[in-house]
């Protein structure tokens, strides 16, 4: 695992922190519509929108 990066961030500040043309990303969110499944935290259908989009930019 070297030179791999394992971060606890929102996904949005860890895209804009690490995006480069050598970066892979693996992303894990919440399934759509099962998000009340995962405490506290929601992950709601809008996060999922803007999760796509920040990472086809």
């Amino acid at each position: 695992m070297q030179g791999v990066t394992i971060e606890c961030l929102d996904y949005r500040e860890c895209i804009q922190r690490y995006d480069s043309k050598d970066t892979l990303f693996f992303c894990d969110p919440p399934y759509l519509n099962a998000e009340g499944f995962y405490g506290k935290e929601n992950f709601s259908q809008d996060d999922h929108r803007d999760l796509a989009n920040c990472l086809t930019q």
